[in-house]
Formats: structure tokens, sequence, C-alpha cells
């Protein structure tokens, strides 16, 4: 290169780099380092800001050309700039390949070693055209596409998004292009003072010609809307899936026997950018088996994600989370069509090779675990089996949505993931801010809580409130306005007294800071302001006073140091009488450190496994009416140690419900029952995740006529059978729940019921012989699908007969729709169908009074029922007896709050005979089914349905 005149050095880098390549009048024979003889007094000044520097290269103009002998690589790279959001992307054309097209063309740190080839060391990576391999720091490579020839135009760039306003980044995403189209891309750590474009060479002859201005997208495409986005990288096997690039809609042609169908979208690389996707299940097809999930590049194209090593996938047909042959399955209830699935990964900053991938459900968070990230990176991934299956995909859907509090937020210098906060910003210079502006603090939303995730290198978190237009490089409290508890000295800023001292010892990862403001102090008190008051793990630290501004203060928070994270929960309640953190339907009020609650929910945030972490529920005593509550395990590993159980008011927390005197408790890992310190021999039954654990008092009299109190425990509706017999009265139980490990979560519903009134429960859960998507406890029957047109549906374990010829369903709940049909149905009738749609069966229609008789067709029958109704279904062996009616037919009538609707039915019997059959159709549908009712009934029944001018009733229900 020609050193330009001193004059011209004023224009900036890219103009010098640019004028000298393009300067015709260089002297022959001049190198890089030499310049010309009007320069020679700046000779050190001009090797140090040199655009340029290579090895065993030549520079020409555009022309960049080896001059090796093929033993040692030549290396160029080029310096005007590092890559960044204004300059990412610049282009080769090999103009010549020599002996053997050995050119690495990438992106490698400034300090980078000239004679090695970019790709082989660490801080680089590049594309090789001799065998079309990508090669990744350590020379570690993998296939990307076919070998490079002679006038193929090689570009290199990083996706602008993985850069912040100030061009920081920790990681980037990098991609290649041939001939403009895009051939792959990877992550690779961004080091510090950047990434610069860098040429290798490796054989006689080999030159390119390099445009550091060129675009990506191409600037001719750039008017054209639906050219901008690069021809799509699709791989799948076109004669087993067929993908619609326009509807981004891909289905399967036909059920593939012994085989599977794969699509990978290579175009969007999973990266901090771009780390989510979405696919809408718009036909279940033959079988429903559809596979969503991330994959290698090179994954085999006949096996579902989730099946092979590298990759890990949700399948829609079962409802498992596959990661490898060996490791990773996670049972949840299979997907409906309609629904939509998402599949994202959470980088961990500092490393690229290991990330968090979760999976979303209709836009709701229901699977987290770490995974290995190979090579090449990670790719959105479909697998599919059978004829009919089509799915709509969404590679730009965002995580979390854009309609969650986040949006309504600012900040600046952290990342935010969800409910997730991490500092991103230069700890020596910055301060970073997160800001939720939903709404500001009032009676309602009157409290916040912040848990420490990640305490950082020096714990400079602030947790407190600031006005809308607080500063963002300011931790609240250090300005007018706003006030912050800051973590790393427990002091509250602004000072709240003369000495500021500090309210905490010190605050450690897993404790959850709160702030709040106390209206009802604030009204009462004569001086102006607000009181503000913090709290750590549910206890009060302090408490000071602050003015507020015109347009309110707002959960504000600051963190000045690497690898602070948080987790932000804006919905919690705090509850002001008894200073103890609390939520409007549990009533938790005494609650360990170890422990975390939000919602109706209880998890377990302890370091140590033999920690034990434990709630008690003061307000909800079994005494009363209150006598039963209920536990979900909503998270636990393969052996829980949760443990549910009765205590007395007062309860050491740090102790497991039975271990110690006036306590009992059932240990869901083992079956153990623990009950004061001892442990008791005959063990139940193990529980695991998803399980519905109860406890219960009851009153009995032992042999000697004294009434005392029997503690029993049931799971998922049925009684287990081992009982205790206790001294401590009922009022002076009260619900415990512990945990020991770090992850369990629980879903309490302290106001459940337990139906006494059978006295061997174990019949309850035998009453059923089948149920589809519904939930049965005792004889209680819920609809549990979340999509509107999927039946669910329960068949009763008794054949109907001379003996049994009559049974009772009331209406509970009425759902959405009401759609509730009592019938009649042979054994192996589908429960995907209300009885009355199929052959073999007949069913009366709650929501429009229709009845149907197998055929799918109604007719008007009778009147629609509301809650509180009862409705009945029995055959009239007597009218058989009476009248000529075919050997294999019966006659069925229909009851309703028992009056028999006049219409009666005859009905041919199916082979095995009728069984009792009940139908649901819409979310939220609850019934009671009855098989002991008589017809007629024993007594006349003046009967007022108390809810008839209603359309539903409350009724409390585990959470799903």
């Amino acid at each position: 290169l020609k050193r330009l005149p001193s004059a011209t050095r004023s224009l900036n880098r890219q103009e010098s780099f640019n004028q000298g390549y393009a300067d015709a009048d260089k002297p022959d024979g001049i190198s890089a380092y030499e310049v010309s003889d009007s320069d020679s007094d700046d000779t050190d000044d001009d090797l140090q800001e040199t655009d340029v520097r290579y090895e065993r290269a030549n520079v020409d103009g555009h022309v960049i050309s080896y001059t090796g002998r093929g033993r040692q690589p030549g290396v160029c790279q080029l310096l005007r700039s590092p890559i960044c959001r204004t300059f990412n992307y610049y282009e080769v054309t090999v103009t010549d390949c020599g002996e053997k097209c050995a050119i690495g063309v990438g992106l490698a740190k400034r300090n980078y070693p000239l004679n090695q080839m970019p790709g082989w060391r660490v801080g680089s990576v590049a594309f090789h055209c001799h065998d079309g391999k990508l090669f990744h720091e350590r020379g570690y490579s993998e296939m990307m596409a076919t070998p490079a020839q002679q006038g193929d135009v090689i570009g290199c760039g990083v996706d602008a998004a993985s850069f912040d306003y100030d061009d920081n980044a920790d990681e980037v995403t990098v991609f290649f292009t041939r001939n403009r189209n895009e051939i792959g891309h990877t992550i690779v750590t961004y080091p510090k003072g950047g990434l610069f474009p860098t040429l290798g060479f490796l054989s006689e002859g080999e030159a390119v010609s390099i445009n550091l201005d060129a675009k990506w997208p191409p600037v001719e495409h750039q008017d054209d809307e639906a050219a901008r986005r690069p021809a799509r990288a699709l791989r799948h096997e076109p004669n087993r899936l067929q993908f619609d690039d326009d509807r981004d809609i891909l289905y399967c042609k036909s059920t593939l026997e012994g085989g599977v169908g794969i699509f990978q979208d290579l175009n969007y690389a999973i990266s901090k950018g771009s780390n989510y996707f979405e696919v809408t299940i718009l036909d279940l097809g033959i079988k429903g088996a559809i596979s969503i999930g991330v994959a290698s590049r090179h994954y085999p194209l006949d096996q579902m994600p989730g099946w092979s090593s590298g990759s890990i996938a949700y399948h829609c047909d079962d409802g498992m989370v596959l990661k490898g042959p060996t490791s990773g399955r996670s049972a949840y209830t299979p997907t409906d069509a309609g629904e939509v699935i998402g599949c994202g990964l959470q980088f961990i900053q500092g490393s690229m090779k290991r990330a968090k991938v979760f999976f979303t459900r209709n836009w709701k968070l229901f699977h987290e675990s770490a995974i290995e990230i190979p090579p090449g990176g990670f790719f959105p991934t479909v697998g599919m089996s059978s004829a009919g299956e089509e799915v709509k995909i969404d590679v730009e859907a965002k995580w979390p949505p854009r309609s969650t509090a986040v949006s309504a937020s600012r900040w600046e210098r952290v990342h935010v993931d969800g409910n997730l906060i991490e500092y991103v910003g230069d700890m020596y210079r910055n301060v970073g801010i997160f800001q939720s502006l939903s709404r500001p603090m009032n009676r309602e939303f009157s409290y916040y809580e912040v848990e420490i995730v990640d305490y950082g290198m020096h714990g400079t978190i602030a947790v407190g409130l600031g006005p809308k237009d607080y500063p963002l490089h300011r931790q609240p409290g250090w300005d007018t306005g706003s006030v912050a508890l800051h973590c790393n000295d427990g002091r509250v800023y602004p000072h709240d007294d003369e000495s500021n001292e500090s309210h905490v010892d010190s605050i450690v990862e897993s404790d959850v800071i709160g702030c709040g403001i106390d209206f009802e102090q604030s009204r009462s008190a004569s001086s102006k302001g607000a009181v503000v008051f913090f709290t750590r793990n549910g206890k009060e630290l302090s408490r000071t006073r602050v003015a507020v501004p015109k347009d309110g203060l707002y959960p504000t928070i600051g963190m000045h140091s690497d690898g602070e994270t948080v987790k932000v929960n804006l919905s919690v309640v705090w509850h002001q009488s008894s200073s103890h953190m609390t939520d409007r339907s549990l009533g938790i009020e005494v609650a360990s450190s170890r422990v975390h609650i939000e919602g109706n929910q209880v998890a377990y945030v302890g370091d140590a496994y033999n920690q034990v972490g434990g709630v008690q529920l003061l307000s909800h005593p079994l005494s009363g009416l209150s006598r039963y509550y209920e536990v979900k395990l909503v998270n636990a590993g393969e052996r829980p140690t949760i443990c549910i159980g009765l205590a007395r008011r007062g309860y050491p927390l740090e102790c497991q419900p039975g271990w110690v005197a006036d306590s009992i408790g059932y240990c869901c890992g083992d079956g153990s029952l623990y009950y004061n310190g001892n442990r008791d021999d005959q063990l139940l039954d193990p529980a695991t995740k998803g399980a519905v654990i109860g406890c219960g008092v009851r009153e009995k009299r032992n042999k000697s006529g004294q009434l005392r109190s029997e503690v029993f425990f049931t799971q998922d509706g049925k009684e287990l059978k081992r009982k205790v017999a206790v001294d401590v009265p009922v009022r002076e139980f009260h619900p415990c729940i512990s945990m020991r490990r770090r992850g369990e979560r629980v879903a309490v519903n302290p106001t459940a019921r337990w139906n006494e009134t059978d006295t061997n429960s174990s019949k309850n859960s035998d009453l059923f012989l089948r149920a589809e998507r519904v939930r049965t406890r005792g004889k209680t029957v819920e609809y549990t699908s979340d999509q509107f047109g999927h039946v669910g549906a329960v068949q009763v374990d008794r054949q109907m007969s001379e003996s049994f010829p009559y049974y009772e369903v009331r209406i509970i709940k009425r759902g959405s729709e009401g759609a509730v049909g009592v019938g009649l149905a042979k054994k192996d009738y589908p429960l995907d169908c209300q009885p009355g749609w199929a052959p073999g069966s007949i069913g009366f229609h709650s929501d429009n009074g229709d009845l149907f008789t197998g055929d799918g067709f109604g007719r008007a029958f009778g009147s629609s029922s509301r809650p509180g109704d009862v409705l009945g279904c029995g055959i009239d062996y007597a009218d058989k007896k009476r009248k000529e009616i075919t050997e294999n037919s019966v006659v069925v009538f229909f009851t309703r709050n028992w009056k028999r609707l006049e219409t009666k039915t005859e009905v041919p019997v199916p082979v095995g005979g009728f069984f009792p059959t009940v139908g649901m159709h819409s979310k939220g549908d609850v019934v009671e089914v009855v098989t002991k009712a008589t017809w007629p009934p024993k007594k006349n029944h003046a009967y007022t349905n108390p809810l008839a001018d209603v359309d539903e009733i409350e009724l409390t229900e585990l959470p799903d």
C-alpha cells in the first residue's frame, strides 16, 4: 500500500483505506510497511496507524494475493474498523484458485498471528474454500458447503442484532454467504478490541478481490420488500415434506412407513439476537407425531429431533421432551390442534458451549433444561411422520411476548429475558438500569420483589423506586426523587438518617428483596410524601419517607458489576398488618428464607440439599369446614424431597413436618410417614411430578367411645390406606409444607374439599372405567383441555342392568359453553365423542337440550341446563316386559331435577352392553356422577334450583 501524504491523514480511516486501494500510481516494489520519501519522517506513526497488516501476501489495490511457497500460510488482516453495527459485512471474489484454492475468509482478533490460517487459533472463525468447511477457534472444523470455485463471491458478516447501541457484545452470530446466498451461521465470543476481516492463503497462485462496501442483504434487492430476506437455506426431503415459503407452512405429504421427515431452516441460527421461534399446530394428521425443537446443522434427516445427540425437542403426540437417546425424558401433556409451541435458547454469559433451552405452550413456559451447544450452533427443527400433519413456522417470534409487562419498560446496559435481568455494561464506567413503566405504585400495586439470582463481582444491585424519567446511568437513590436499598452495603439511599447505618448484615444469592409503599401510614402522617419500606426474605428492614413526583414512583433496579442477575416479581402482595409476606389466595404468613412464594405456588430457593425450607398456612387451620387441603407437585425430581403434612402453630420451619413433636408429614419421595419424630414402617405410595397430594383431618370415636382426630392422606383423588390417630386438637393444626432441593415447586389449594360421605374413598378411584381430557377426584369430573372442540369424557366401570338401571349427574359448574352430555355408550366407545354422536350410544346434551341417538344429529328433547341441575339417565326394563320390543333393544329415558322427560327412546343394545358415559366440551365444566341414585326416587323431591338465575357458581379448583 502506498502511504498517503500527511495532509490527507485528516480523512477518516475508511476514506484513507479506500483511497490507498484505488491509487493506481503506486510505485512498483513498495511493500505494505514501506513509505514514500516524503513521509520518511513519520515512519513510526504510519506503522502504528496502518490499515492493513499482512505476511506472505501482496496487496495491489483491491486485489490480495499469496506470495509464499505453500509451506506456511499467508494472512492479510484489514484494520480500518472492527466489525460493528454499521460495518458488519464484507465480500471477496475468488479471482484465482491457485493450486488448491486453500483460501480462508473470516474474522479474527486484532493481533491474530500472521502465520496461522483464520479459524485455526482462538479468537478467529473462517470459511475455507478448498473443502467447504467452517473452522472455529482451535482448528475444529465442520462441513458448511461445497468447495468454492474460481469466480465465487464469498461473504462474511455479523448479525447487527448481536450488538447493543454502544457496539458492545459478549457473543455474536457470524454468518457466511456464497454468491449472495447465506450458507451458515455460528456463534463466537466477541474478543476485547473486536473482530476484523481476515484472509488466509496456503497454495501458490491464490488471489482474491475484496469489497469492503458490500451490504447484506444486497443493495440491489432493498427496493423489493420480498427480496430483502436472503434466499432461505432449507434442509428437508421434498419427497416427504413440502414447505410453502410464502406462507411459512410445512406439511407432511403421506404417512412415512418406518421413517420420519425433518425440516430445518438454516437461515436462522439460534443466537442472542434471534433466540426463539414458534410453531402453530394447524393439523395433527393421522398420528399427530410432530416434534419441535433445535438440532445441529447436519442432524440426520431420518431421525426425529430429540432422538439423537445434538438435538432436543418436544413431541406433540406423547408430550415427551427428548434430549438424545439416553437422557432428558420429561413427560407433559400431548398437544391439540390450534396450540402454539415455542422453543428458544437462553445463553449463559461467558460461555459459548452451554445454554439453557426452554419450551413454551400457548405462551406459557413449561420446560427448561441445560444443553451443550454443538459446533456451528443450533437451528430450528421440526419433525413429522404421518399424512395430514401441518404446521405454521414463525422464526421471527419473540420471547417474552410483546404484550407482557416487560414491553412497558425501559432499560439500558442490562439484558432482559422474561423476568430475568442481567447486567451487560462496562462495570468500570456505566450503571445498568431497569424500570417497569406498566403502572406507578398505587394502592392496588404497592409492592414488588427482586430475587438475587447471581450476586456478580461486587453485588452492587439496587432495588427501589424512581420517577418515570429517571436517568438510566444513575443508581436509584443517587438522584432526587428516587430511593433504593443497595445490596452491597445494606444501606438505603438517599440517607434516611444521619448515620445511615446498614439495615442488613449481608445479602447473598437467593435472597429476596422487596420494596413497597405503605399508603395507610402515608395518609395518616402529618408530613408530605410516601412511606417507602424494604424487606428481605419476608421480613421488614426499614422505612423512609420520600417525596412523590407528579407522575408517581415506578419500580427501578440498578446494577453495576459483571455477572449481576436478578428475577423480578411484580405480582406479589405484602400483608401490611402482620408484616409477613402473603398471597391473596394462600394466606401464607410464616415462611422460611429458603422458599419463595409467588401466587399460589411455593418454590425452594436454598443452596444446600440438607437445608429444609418450609411454609405454614396460619390463616387456614384445619377446623370447622376447613378440614382438608391439597398440594400439586409442579416441579419435582425423580425422588422429590417435598413433605406435606400438619403441624401446630409455631412449628420450626427448618424441620420437615413429622420430624419433631406435634406434627405429622408424608414424604413424597419414598412414601414415608413421619409422626412426632418417628418414621412409620408402613410406607405409603411415593409421588412424582404432577401428582396431587391431599391431607385432611376427621374426627372418629375409638373403641372406648372417645372422640379422637384421625389424619389421612390422598393421592390423585384416592385415599391412602394408612391413617394416624393423633391427640392434638383439630383447631391447633395448620397445613405445613417443606422442601430440600433447589427447583422443587408446588401449588397449594388450601380450600380444597374431600367428600366425607364415602367412607371408603378408594371406591371413588375405581368408579370410572376410562377417562380422557378430564380430571377425576372422587365422584367429581372436571374438563381439562384448553381447546374448545376437543371432547373429554368418562365412562363408569359398571354395566347397566336391572340391578343398576339408573344414574345421575349433578352439574356443579357450567363452563364457557356448558356442553355436558349425559347418556349411555358401548364399552369401547371413543372418548373424543359426546355420547350420541357415534353409533352405539345415546345422550342428552345440557347446552341445548337436544337428544342424540348415535347418528350425530340432535333433535329437540328438553331445555338447557344450569349449574345445580341434576340430570338422570336410565333403562326402563319394566317397559320392555310390558310391550313388544325387539330382543336386542331397550327403552332409555332421561330425567331433569327428578322429573322424567316425557319422550322415551328405543335403542339397540351394543355388544357388551351399555355403560354410563358423560361427555364434556368446554373449559370449566365440572360435574358430579352419582351411581347410587334410584328411580323412581325413594322420596318426593320438592326441588327448586337455588342457582337457576345464575350462570355459574364459585368453585375453588387446583391450578393447572
